[in-house]
């Protein structure tokens, strides 16, 4: 069974395309890593965290005055997991 599968490999790396293949494929991962990285500002998940605990903290505040879908406690809810994520950011940045 070993000496099939060799056999089969063999024969896939013997063509060039295969390599030509992985190479596309390699460059287009990179540069689309790339191109993540430079277009999103909000790399840093404290930012992002922040920003989210941020939002809603306002939507607690003006709770009563907009229409929000989300009840009073989830809001609470998540408050509290980001305060979590990012102290434990904080601790491991530290």
């Amino acid at each position: 069974m070993l000496k099939l599968i060799k056999n089969e490999l063999i024969k896939i790396f013997k063509r060039k395309n295969i390599y030509i293949l992985l190479a596309i494929w390699i460059i287009i991962i990179v540069i689309y890593n790339l191109f993540e990285k430079f277009s999103s500002p909000d790399v840093d998940i404290n930012i992002q965290y922040q920003r989210a605990y941020n939002n809603d903290k306002l939507l607690l505040v003006n709770y009563d005055n907009l229409n929000v879908d989300d009840s009073y406690e989830e809001i609470e809810e998540r408050i509290i997991t980001y305060r979590i994520k990012l102290f434990k950011e904080c601790i491991i940045n530290n």
